[in-house]
């Protein structure tokens, strides 16, 4: 349920991934933290990444993010990236990359900076 890429910049645990228009040298793809809803996140990091050193990207399953915003079960269904790859609320014309399953606290809400879980599911979000 993981990629492996290279990162194009330091990466952060936890954040929603991007892949970067170029390719690493030994053939793994680069990639990025997304930073808003019009990118195409691929998955979230799976550990901490210096620049150009190895990244591993779950792409599938449930996965740990951190909140971006205040969300709550039942109000903020689909996620999007934000700023520095935090998960934030989908708006029209976004990228989905999951859906907002709870906080690691064990609560339906969770604060922005929070660990939550999100069960990975990739689309285009949109409000007719």
């Amino acid at each position: 349920n993981s990629i492996s890429c290279r990162a194009a910049a330091a990466v952060t645990q936890y954040k929603i991934i991007k892949l970067a228009a170029s390719g690493a040298a030994d053939g793994l793809p680069d990639a990025v933290h997304g930073t808003a809803g019009t990118d195409l996140g691929v998955g979230v990091a799976l550990n901490t990444a210096a620049d150009n050193a190895p990244l591993e990207v779950q792409v599938a399953g449930v996965a740990v993010m951190i909140a971006g915003e205040t969300l709550t079960l039942g109000t903020n269904h689909s996620l999007t990236s934000g700023a520095a790859g935090v998960a934030m609320q989908a708006v029209a014309n976004d990228y989905q990359v999951g859906i907002f399953l709870g906080s690691l606290k064990g609560t339906a809400t969770a604060a922005a900076g929070d660990h939550i879980l999100v069960a990975l599911a990739q689309s285009r979000f949109e409000i007719a």
